[in-house]
């Protein structure tokens, strides 16, 4: 028998943002121009849902751009959403104190807080298998699968705004003063003073830190070290989100515009509405591309980007990647056996 080995070196290469500008599609809302169209997620069917605060309504949108509408019959109208980990999505009913639960075949189901204030700006998951929340005044509230809410106050904090889970396990969340703040799943809270002045809503980043939106891009470590990136001047950044390449991309307020940030603070502006457009809403669609809602023209608009790197292959222990090519009438087991040998199992011998 003949065997033939062959060591080939597999070069593993960082993607770097392309810098290639986004291509925008806009799908329209059915429920019309004053839908408004605001927050928007990944789901966990693969497609994207929406609050439509106006219209009452949970939209859902296939990355092939179909729209689907499912009415809530609740007070108020549905603000923030996000995907649980129970497998269904969550949102906010704004001001009517009211969390909201609809499955991905579109059965609605409502919570009432205990405290009776109004829902926040942004929910999230949380590593605890529960979903949080801001609400108005100096609390934060989560939520259980089953719909046990519990609320935390936060004072001497003035009052949470946007909210993320961090690495740490906690849920971070911006400071109405100016700061950020650290909740434990048992309500630990604990606020930092980084000053980033204006506060928005806040991401965790590729790169592990927490990136914080408003009239700069604020970059925050789990040590609270903070450096500040300049964007367009007047213009306050809104919804933020991370793509695997190593960027960040953000909604900003007025004018129909939107921004990338890679991690080492490097900002390109686009131009994604006109008109009265105003994107508020931004997530990462299964499909790679970011979605970003449109509330004053009631549509969903797609920027379709340049496709992200195949996830690289399990590493081996050895310092390189390396493939071992079997040639010749070689049966299976020898081939392996001749695998172990070369990577160091002194116990084989050659038969």
């Amino acid at each position: 028998m003949k065997l033939c080995l062959f060591l080939l070196s597999l070069v593993i290469v960082k993607s770097e943002a392309s810098g290639q500008s986004p291509v925008f599609t806009y799908y329209p809302v059915p429920s019309g121009h004053f839908s408004s169209p605001y927050w928007i997620t990944p789901g966990p069917d693969g497609n994207l849902w929406f609050t439509e605060s106006s219209a009452n309504k949970i939209g859902r949108i296939t990355t092939a751009g179909v729209i689907t509408e499912f009415p809530i019959s609740g007070p108020g109208g549905p603000i923030a959403i996000t995907a649980g980990r129970d497998g269904n999505l969550w949102f906010t009913q704004g001001d009517a104190a009211v969390i909201g639960r609809i499955t991905p075949l579109g059965a609605v189901t409502l919570f009432r807080n205990l405290s009776g204030n109004g829902g926040g700006d942004d929910i999230t998951a949380g590593t605890d298998g529960n979903v949080w929340f801001p609400e108005s005044g100096e609390l934060i509230g989560s939520i259980t699968p089953r719909g046990l809410i519990r609320e935390f106050n936060i004072s001497p904090l003035y009052s949470a705004y946007g909210i993320t889970a961090g690495p740490d396990g906690n849920m971070w969340f911006t400071d109405g003063g100016g700061g950020i703040g650290r909740i434990t799943p048992a309500g630990a809270v604990k606020g930092f003073s980084v000053q980033t002045g204006f506060n928005n809503y806040i991401a965790v980043g590729p790169d592990g830190n927490f990136w914080i939106t408003g009239y700069q891009i604020s970059r925050v470590t789990p040590s609270g070290q903070i450096t500040q990136f300049p964007i367009v001047a007047g213009v306050p950044a809104v919804a933020i989100t991370a793509r695997p390449d190593g960027t960040l991309w953000f909604t900003e307020l007025g004018g129909g515009g939107l921004g990338s940030i890679t991690t080492s603070g490097l900002f390109t502006p686009y131009q994604a509405l006109s008109g009265q457009g105003n994107a508020q809403g931004i997530a990462l669609g299964s499909d790679g591309n970011i979605w970003i809602t449109d509330n004053f023209e009631g549509q969903i608009v797609k920027a379709a980007l340049p496709p992200l790197p195949p996830k690289p292959p399990l590493a081996t222990p050895a310092p390189s990647s390396l493939v071992l090519v079997c040639c010749g009438l070689v049966a299976l087991g020898t081939c392996k056996a001749a695998w172990r040998r070369f990577s160091g199992d002194s116990a084989l011998r050659r038969s």
